[in-house]
């Protein structure tokens, strides 16, 4: 994904005493995996593929763990607009 290169090359810039603010507005899915318990929640882009929601969308993890153990910022916010359920595919054309 596109945002995922962009957070990848951001966290080489970012420094100790930097702030970061990520804002996404758009749709959000969940997906109910048959191995798991606990469904994993996406935000989708505008190129996502409801079908393949976990190579098109952003998982939810990669933002509470991945993403801030990249980042080296004193402070983070994360604000989500998102339209929170299964969405369809002719909602993201």
């Amino acid at each position: 994904s596109k945002i995922i290169s962009l957070f990848d090359s951001l966290a080489e810039k970012i420094h100790d005493n930097d702030c970061l603010l990520v804002f996404f507005a758009g749709h959000s899915a969940y997906k109910k995996y048959s191995h798991s318990q606990t469904p994993q929640h996406y935000l989708c882009p505008y190129d996502c593929n409801p079908d393949k929601l976990s190579m098109s969308a952003l998982n939810y993890e990669y933002f509470t763990h991945q993403l801030l153990e990249m980042m080296a910022c004193k402070h983070y916010l994360f604000l989500f607009d998102s339209a929170y359920g299964t969405i369809q595919k002719n909602h993201l054309k």
